[in-house]
């Protein structure tokens, strides 16, 4: 019996510049616009088109330039550049004279409200999961229920990152504007969701014990459908950008 497996292929990096697989698998090279620019560096285009996302573009650059790249000292200049910043900041606690916050003592505080990268699909992907959960659950699955509740609540808060999305989509100008504009509807889809709940369930008479257990079958079901066709419509739209960035990078070669 035969046994198929599955293999991605990446190019091979000629000597000098093996550090681009390192820095590909760390999300230092997101806050770093130095990092980026070297990724941007080896083909504008096809950077564009892997949607920012250094893994995916590996996989997309031809051998032959890899070669080429590996003999540009301009290149190579960059990049020594960006590995000497990130060996500075990968160095151990022990290793810093400064300390580990720096000479001022400053701590960040990330939130994912704002997300990471543009090529990181945080509100996708946690939206997936929530409503995997929910529609795990919305199917009768009794088995580990509260683990399951417990992800669709965790995963669900992957919404916030629909902030940063949308803003990037507007000029920086309008961004209180339209995080305004989003708390509004966040806020109003929050208490159209729990009052249309309470409206399906409140269809079937109560039991001895409460609420009949089928009403919350086809309430929470309901939700599933609108936050499933959500997703549904975000995936949608982020497959239209791209295909709007290919046509782009198309009409300009």
């Amino acid at each position: 019996m035969s046994h198929l497996q599955t293999f991605q292929v990446f190019p091979y990096l000629p000597e000098g510049t093996r550090f681009l697989s390192a820095l590909s698998r760390n999300l230092w090279w997101t806050w770093h616009r130095d990092a980026q620019e070297l990724f941007r560096r080896i083909d504008p285009k096809l950077w564009d088109q892997a949607g920012g996302n250094p893994i995916r573009f590996s996989t997309l650059i031809p051998q032959k330039h890899l070669e080429h790249l590996a003999e540009d000292n301009g290149f190579l200049a960059h990049l020594e550049r960006v590995k000497k910043s990130f060996a500075q900041d990968m160095r151990p606690a022990g290793d810093r004279p400064e300390g580990l916050f720096g000479a001022n003592g400053t701590i960040a505080y990330f939130s994912m409200e704002f997300g990471l990268h543009v090529s990181l699909p945080l509100f996708a992907g946690g939206i997936a999961v929530a409503s995997l959960c929910l529609g795990l659950i919305v199917a009768g699955v009794r088995s580990g229920s509260i683990v399951l509740w417990c992800i669709f609540v965790c995963a669900s808060t992957a919404a916030t990152s629909i902030y940063s999305t949308l803003s990037r989509s507007y000029p920086k100008s309008m961004t209180g504007r339209v995080i305004t504009g989003l708390n509004v509807f966040g806020f109003a889809g929050m208490f159209l969701g729990q009052w249309g709940v309470g409206l399906v369930i409140g269809l079937w008479p109560r039991t001895a014990t409460g609420y009949a257990p089928e009403a919350y079958t086809w309430a929470l079901g309901m939700l599933w459908l609108v936050q499933f066709a959500g997703l549904a419509w975000f995936w949608m739209g982020r497959k239209t950008l791209e295909g709007a960035r290919g046509e782009e990078g198309r009409t300009d070669s």
